[in-house]
């Protein structure tokens, strides 16, 4: 007997030191809910977040009792629902509980696992275990589910606005081209002229709102360029403060020292554009009852931006930038409705007088170049808009450009144009031809084949459209070259950058004009071609 006492306790102690040595608090209560036993993991809890002398001992304390009669910000109460649970366990009403609960009693807020079992020497194992970790994790991964569907749906609807732009942007050349042509034959008295100012307007508003579509779908072909963003913004202010009215104080701050960027000026624009605009309708929303001037204050400056900063939006890893933040005192936005802002057609205002593009299209634009954005408002005070750019690195150095040459006229040097389109192939063909250049016109790539074999003189400059059924751009230009080696071409398209880009699309160094465009912009773009092959 003596024998089966020593290995019973000798058992029973290595069984405590096991459960001493395991990482999760566990406590042993009779059936009245009375600890009867406490491991070490749940000791050194207690001791750590000072849970008082009578849970840190642990036995002798009805612990159910204790759990009832804690207050909310006690951090050895339970939930109602956990309690629940673990008093039906000890009732024998369910032989084991599980619950996850968060408590924010501790130092910090954290998430556990609780599991009660009834055992069968009537005693109940009670097990905490802190899964705080985990649940950050989960958050992480969900967090991430949810950025990668908005990618994919921006993705879809970049390729739809894309298909979409090509043909408005084709009906929109042809207006523009015979809008110029008109003006450049009408009399400078003509009353039509007036008229077709207008049209030509409207055109313009037209495209770009289609460029604002591209720019949302992460489509619209950029030129990068190494600027600094303070001074590239403090140009940008006359026109800022037309745009807000006089009504509204627009202020700029930026820092001495701030680190250069790559990119396009126009994307600059088009984001300060679009964050002035939005803070200037919140501004105004505030009607009457706005007890102080409106004010908005852009502040450019260097910031680090850690790896896991899941503020900002639009893909910046941890790294290097210069922050450009857009501050105004208007309406705010309501906080539930800050992650879906930057969706197309979203807004949080009664009346929309704009088109819902204008935030998506600045997530577009940012995106683009490599940044991120975050917005913050409690939904009262106004809102913020931070759009991080990334540093330049000497690495990354991008070549400006020359100088535009003046035009030139050289007379009856000969161009050959390939377009699908036969109403932008007459337009295109007109305007060229006013400028005096000899006109060579295909509608497929198998025609301007034919057409480049059979011409008996030289020709100067090949202007294709990218995409051509059959054969696209890049294929022509190649088979061209069989028999006019190192012919000069230009690219045109409205398609956005995506679907023309590629091994057999837009390289860096091709030349390119986007449509809808402008015949004086044609002819500028041509000129430069040609005076470069002297």
């Amino acid at each position: 007997m003596e024998t089966d006492r020593i290995e019973s306790e000798s058992a029973a102690g290595f069984a405590a030191a096991v459960l001493d040595s395991l990482v999760d608090c566990i406590v042993v209560l009779d059936l009245d809910g009375v600890i009867v036993w406490a491991n070490e993991a749940w000791r050194q809890f207690a001791i750590t977040n000072e849970l008082g002398p009578e849970i840190t001992l642990g036995i002798g304390v009805n612990y159910v009792e204790l759990c009832r009669t804690a207050s909310d910000s006690s951090p050895v109460g339970l939930s109602p629902p956990l309690l629940s649970g673990l008093e039906a366990v000890l009732a024998g009403s369910s032989p084991r509980f599980e619950s996850e609960f968060t408590t924010t009693a501790l130092p910090a807020s954290q998430w556990f696992l609780v599991t009660a079992t009834r055992m069968g020497s009537g005693r109940v194992v009670v097990s905490s275990r802190n899964i705080t970790e985990q649940k950050i994790e989960e958050e992480r991964r969900a967090y991430l589910e949810v950025e990668r569907n908005r990618a994919a749906r921006s993705r879809s609807m970049g390729r739809l606005a894309g298909g979409v732009a090509h043909n408005l942007n084709n009906m929109l050349g042809v207006i523009l081209g015979h809008t110029d042509l008109a003006l450049h034959s009408a009399e400078p008295d003509d009353p039509l002229r007036a008229e077709l100012f207008h049209i030509r307007d409207a055109s313009e508003r037209a495209a770009r709102l289609i460029r604002q579509l591209l720019t949302f779908a992460g489509g619209q072909r950029v030129e990068p360029k190494r600027l600094n963003l303070g001074a590239t913004v403090a140009d940008m202010l006359p026109g800022l403060r037309r745009l807000v009215g006089d009504d509204i104080t627009i202020s700029l701050t930026a820092t001495d020292d701030l680190w250069p960027v790559d990119v396009d000026p126009l994307q600059v624009e088009l984001i300060v554009t679009n964050l002035c605009t939005n803070a200037r309708d919140a501004i105004e929303s505030v009607g009457g009852g706005r007890t102080r001037p409106g004010t908005i204050a852009i502040a450019i400056g260097n910031t680090a931006v850690a790896s896991d900063d899941r503020v900002v939006r639009g893909g910046p890893v941890a790294g290097d930038f210069v922050r450009l933040a857009v501050r105004d005192n208007g309406c705010g936005i309501p906080p539930e409705q800050l992650p879906d802002i930057f969706d197309p057609f979203f807004t949080t205002k009664e009346t929309a007088p704009g088109m819902g593009l204008g935030l998506a299209s600045v997530h577009g634009a940012v995106t683009q170049c490599g940044g991120g954005v975050a917005a913050s408002s409690d939904g009262r005070d106004g809102a913020t808009f931070e759009i991080f750019f990334p540093r330049h690195h000497p690495e990354h150095t991008t070549a400006t450009g020359e100088a535009a040459h003046a035009p030139i006229a050289d007379q009856m040097q000969t161009i050959l144009v390939v377009d699908d389109e036969p109403a932008l192939l007459r337009a295109a063909a007109r305007a060229l031809v006013y400028e005096r250049y000899n006109v060579l016109t295909a509608a497929s790539a198998e025609e301007a084949l034919a057409v480049a074999r059979e011409h008996p003189g030289p020709i100067h400059l090949l202007i294709t459209d990218v995409l051509l059924p059959q054969m696209g751009g890049r294929e022509l230009i190649d088979a061209i070259a069989a028999s006019r080696p190192g012919l000069p071409h230009l690219f045109m398209s409205g398609y956005s950058s995506d679907i023309v880009t590629g091994a057999k699309g837009v390289q860096p160094d091709d030349h390119f004009i986007a449509k809808p465009f402008r015949i004086d912009d044609l002819a500028t773009k041509v000129r430069e071609i040609l005076d470069m092959q002297r």
